[in-house]
């Protein structure tokens, strides 16, 4: 029988990777209709954007195919912060962009280390 503790991780992890599931996937699915340069991404770029974001973040939420689905978020997480978040702040100051983009990806961190918590499908064990 689990520990309370164990428990307690459990529920976190699941409460953390179905928050961070959602806003992927809330802020992926407008992309994947918009125009690129509307979005100031080059050709369609943006809708590919979209399309892993809705997809790997429902995947995330649902918890399969873990740990291979946090690898293409972490990707996009990365350029975000490099190529769209840190740059804007240093033009314009911290923006709740820079600061949502860096705890999602602490949280993508966290969830690679410690699982996805409790109610994900059985995934292949990390060595």
């Amino acid at each position: 029988m689990p520990s309370n503790k164990e428990s307690v991780k459990g529920i976190s992890l699941f409460l953390l990777r179905v928050l961070v599931g959602l806003v992927f996937v809330w802020h992926g699915y407008p992309k994947i209709g918009s125009s690129p340069a509307l979005l100031g991404l080059p050709g369609e770029i943006g809708m590919l954007v979209g399309i892993v974001e809705v997809v790997f973040g429902i995947l995330l939420i649902i918890g399969l195919w873990f740990p291979y689905i946090i690898y293409p978020l972490f990707a996009v997480i990365i350029v975000a912060l490099l190529g769209v978040q840190i740059p804007g702040s240093m033009e314009r100051g911290i923006g709740s962009g820079l600061e949502r983009d860096l705890l999602i990806f602490v949280s993508l961190i966290v969830m690679y280390a410690f699982g996805l918590g409790k109610w994900a499908f059985p995934n292949k064990k990390r060595k």
